[in-house]
């Protein structure tokens, strides 16, 4: 037969200690969850904590702690804590202000980029026209020149075009673009038209551009050409417009 459990008995009526299954058995609190050699531990988890939250954190200890009885001296002193965390929420107010003026110049940066591309692009044209096409000159520019390839023979521009512009004194034209061509050169004449009456009216890299500066209520004659990496298209069949 098993032996009989020893129970121990206390002087208060209905409080026994069952010393074989460690059982507490009465109406009175439990033994000490945490007796002596049994200590808690502070648990802080900064590793986890971005930089505000270990800012908010220190904050509410500083509060908690501040005419804390339990915690006469406080190493280090509160003062210094509180110093420190002020000069890291400043600092995180700082960062907050530094990183919106980022935002904002980078789209100001990303603006003069698209800026400077436009100029070189034009540049790029006009250095395209300028040279001639010949290599040298280009490169004397501080540009590369394309690897052609197979030669791209420039046809002439067709569809031209032209309208009144937005103000006085402006035409519009357009015309089809042409393949292989990197910019387009327009020139235009008085009427009527004779074999030296044509001058330069513009360069564009696109297969438009307005016209500026035309005499006001005169007939005028507009031609384009493509420019390529091979050389110049024939001229297009010549627009007119009176010049409003």
């Amino acid at each position: 037969m098993p032996a009989a459990a020893t129970v121990l008995s206390w002087d208060a009526p209905g409080l026994n200690w069952d010393a074989i299954n460690a059982t507490w058995d009465g109406s009175i609190d439990p033994p000490d969850p945490n007796p002596p050699g049994k200590m808690a531990q502070v648990k802080l988890n900064l590793d986890r904590l971005n930089r505000e939250q270990l800012a908010a954190l220190a904050q509410q200890i500083h509060d908690a702690m501040d005419g804390n009885a339990n915690y006469a001296t406080p190493n280090p002193a509160l003062a210094t804590v509180l110093t420190d965390i002020t000069a890291l929420e400043t600092g995180l107010d700082q960062l907050e202000a530094a990183r919106q003026t980022a935002k904002e110049k980078t789209v100001e940066v990303d603006e003069l980029a698209g800026t400077v591309r436009t100029q070189l692009t034009a540049l790029a044209a006009y250095v395209q026209n300028a040279s001639g096409g010949d290599e040298q000159k280009i490169l004397s520019a501080g540009m590369q020149v394309k690897d052609t390839g197979a030669p791209v023979q420039m046809t002439p521009v067709t569809g031209l075009e032209s309208s009144p512009g937005d103000d006085s004194g402006e035409v519009d034209l357009t015309w089809d673009p042409v393949r292989g061509a990197s910019s387009y050169e327009i020139q235009t004449s008085p009427d009527p038209i004779t074999a030296d009456s044509w001058g330069h009216g513009g360069i564009s890299t696109k297969s438009k551009l307005t016209l500026t500066g035309l005499p006001t209520g005169d007939r005028c004659w507009f031609r384009v050409r493509a420019i390529g990496a091979n050389g110049n298209g024939a001229w297009s069949d010549p627009a007119t417009k009176v010049v409003p």
